[in-house]
């Protein structure tokens, strides 16, 4: 992939800010390329260098003006993104960068200072959230019908060591090993399942606790039909008891007990 030119390095990290500090720093960019710069050099110079400190001044502030409508957009995006989501099913069929932009806007609402960390270069992390001068890792992974193995997690783990953060997210849509569930436990990593979302989303949108459904109803959350307790037979949960859809194989939902 061609290395990015300094302008759009410039682009990219303006666009991942709120607007109103794109249209700040376009006019500091101005003010300092048409008058604060230009007012430094000596004498015997200006004439020279005016000229690129005006077309340097008007760059950059077109520059900066389009990465801030560029923010604008994308945050206006994300609240529809977001408003448009009524259940674990819905949650379920969005993309993997939908339901990445979803769960920043989710923290966005509960005051947390979200920003993307950008694709490809993340390093196990997807979000970075900063709130009363802590930061938080987040990972997301929207995998529909795999459950998380404890293999991610610790790579999440190993990440907030070394970035030293305060601590780490992991948000899915789906579920958990048990294995999973207990190295998080142990390494203060904090797991968001698709049970966690659907209360987080309904707890957002201020739903009256009396119109949500608990995660612990004895409804499967993807079809609708009642969920009924059975044994694994094999693989690594055999003799594990867990509550499983009615409707198998038609429906796989299961949850654990």
């Amino acid at each position: 992939m061609a290395r990015k030119s300094l302008i759009e390095d410039v682009f990219d990290i303006v666009a991942t800010l709120p607007w109103w500090v794109g249209v700040i720093l376009g006019g500091a960019f101005f003010y300092a390329f048409k008058v604060y710069i230009p007012e430094s050099v000596s004498d015997p110079l200006k004439p020279a260098w005016t000229p690129m400190f005006d077309v340097l001044a008007w760059a950059f502030l077109g520059l900066c003006l389009l990465a801030a409508l560029t923010s604008f957009i994308r945050r206006l995006r994300d609240k529809r993104l977001f408003d448009r989501q009524s259940s674990i099913e819905s949650i379920r069929n969005l993309s993997w960068s939908q339901f990445e932009r979803f769960v920043l806007e989710a923290y966005r609402r509960q005051g947390y200072d979200a920003s993307e960390t950008g694709a490809g270069a993340d390093g196990g992390v997807d979000i970075i959230l900063k709130k009363d001068g802590k930061t938080t890792l987040v990972q997301c992974k929207q995998w529909k019908t795999q459950r998380i193995g404890v293999k991610p997690i610790r790579e999440l783990a190993g990440v907030v060591a070394v970035a030293r953060a305060n601590r780490g997210i992991f948000v899915c849509s789906g579920s958990y090993t048990a294995e999973a569930k207990e190295f998080a436990a142990k390494s203060g990593i904090e797991l968001i399942d698709g049970e966690a979302l659907t209360v987080l989303l309904a707890e957002i949108k201020g739903e009256p606790e009396g119109d949500r459904v608990p995660p612990t109803a004895n409804v499967c959350p993807r079809c609708g039909s009642d969920l009924v307790r059975r044994v694994a037979r094999r693989g690594a949960r055999k003799g594990e008891a867990f509550l499983g859809c009615s409707a198998f194989p038609k429906c796989r939902y299961s949850r654990n007990l």
